[in-house]
């Protein structure tokens, strides 16, 4: 039986990175109540939250994958790239949360 290779995988969770957190915020279950007035402000920060965890979370399984995948195979420009573009996601997710926790607010 063959298994996926650590780089197809890596571009697997890399993808996923992307569109679960995007389809978290598009499926509207985070939509405030239909009721008059003001509503608390957790209805914005709580999807932003968890699609950044998410979004850091599975980028950052992706990258691991990719250095495993970068330490047993040639060591090429693409590859190097390839590394660059699945740690972006992570690297946004972790600038996010830095700022977060610096400033205490989005």
């Amino acid at each position: 039986m063959k298994f996926i290779s650590a780089g197809s995988t890596s571009i697997l969770f890399s993808t996923l990175a992307v569109l679960c957190p995007f389809a978290l915020l598009m499926s509207g279950i985070f939509d405030p109540p239909k009721d008059e007035g003001r509503v608390c402000g957790l209805y914005v920060i709580i999807p932003i939250s968890i699609s950044l965890l998410s979004m850091g979370l599975l980028s950052f399984i992706g990258f691991v994958f990719g250095v495993i995948d970068y330490r047993h195979t040639t060591r090429s420009a693409w590859r190097k790239l390839e590394a660059v573009i699945v740690s972006t996601p992570f690297l946004l997710a972790l600038a996010s949360i830095i700022y977060i926790f610096v400033f205490g607010y989005l």
